[in-house]
């Protein structure tokens, strides 16, 4: 969504099915759906699995660049581990 000439998008990117099980390895993690990271300072946002990708990369939408970033290499912080959840009817929905 663009208002004003700014982007309000929540930032939702791709990331390859190999880099996701390094990083699952690496943080000793359960299998998860999706991981809100940032990435080097410069970007931040939440990214999901994209089966389709190549080996070791990320897709980043626009709206997840908050800053140039510095220098070739960045470090990416996984901050929260999104995982899938039974979904329950309550009264309300029925």
């Amino acid at each position: 969504m663009e208002r004003n000439g700014h982007n309000f998008a929540d930032g939702c990117g791709y990331i390859s099915s190999s880099l996701m099980n390094k990083i699952v390895k690496e943080y000793e993690l359960v299998r998860c759906a999706a991981f809100q990271i940032r990435l080097g300072g410069a970007f931040k946002g939440v990214l999901q699995e994209h089966p389709d990708l190549p080996r070791d990369l990320i897709l980043y939408r626009n709206s997840m660049k908050k800053f140039e970033p510095k220098g070739d290499k960045l470090e990416l912080g996984v901050i929260r581990c999104a995982t899938f959840s039974q979904g329950h009817l309550n009264r309300q929905i029925i």
